[in-house]
């Protein structure tokens, strides 16, 4: 969170809820001291809110999770919710079956990934993914970082792919950073969005015994 000045907020409030799952996904965030499907967590002197996603399990081969965020008021897990004002926002996770079908998280902070390479009995990797927004308030200037964790992989594992979608321009305004080390993060810049809708994607790549992914 940062000010009209670009200067980071501290000690703010920043409340998170899960909505849209499935009756067969168990899920809950984590803010490091307190779990659930609504946390609530305080800025530090950086301005940053994070909090952590764990899936229990998921239904079916995968679901579309998505994480609610306010600075006013707890988010509702149903409904609509207004993410056109300044103070809230909403992104999208893909939570991953055990079949290694289906895309990893994206949005602002959450996990998934894509389990791939499941003909070659890849394990389903397991991905912390957390989104810092560093755009800037006041220029239409989109800044991200995104930064991932990814463990319980195996001998086929490749790299690390970071997708960042614009939902309001499609294909026209999309990007991939790629990594070969399991931690890290990417950036991504550019000189208009920041004030658009945009979905980050981590995607956990295997290369199968005949060379492809």
């Amino acid at each position: 969170m940062r000010d009209r000045y670009n200067n980071p907020v501290s000690g703010a409030t920043v409340h998170f809820t899960l909505a849209g799952a499935e009756q067969g996904t168990s899920h809950e965030l984590d803010n490091g001291t307190t779990t659930g499907e609504a946390v609530q967590v305080t800025t530090g002197a950086d301005g940053q809110a994070s909090v952590t996603y764990h899936l229990d399990s998921v239904s079916g081969n995968g679901d579309d999770v998505t994480v609610r965020v306010s600075i006013d008021d707890i988010p509702p897990m149903g409904g609509s919710f207004d993410t056109d004002r300044k103070e809230t926002l909403a992104f999208s996770l893909a939570a991953v079956g055990q079949s290694g079908n289906g895309n990893g998280g994206n949005g602002d902070g959450g996990d998934g990934g894509d389990g791939g390479g499941g003909d070659d009995g890849a394990q389903t990797p397991q991905v912390e993914f957390r989104v810092d927004d560093l755009s800037h308030p006041n220029e239409d200037k989109m800044n991200y970082v995104a930064s991932y964790d990814v463990s319980n992989t195996n001998g086929s594992f490749e790299r690390v792919n970071v997708v960042y979608d614009n939902v309001n321009r499609g294909s026209s305004a999309t990007g991939t950073r790629s990594a070969t080390t399991m931690h890290g993060s990417q950036q991504y810049q550019l000189s208009y969005g920041a004030s658009e809708q945009w979905k980050m994607t981590v995607q956990v790549i295997y290369e199968r015994s005949d060379r492809t992914e």
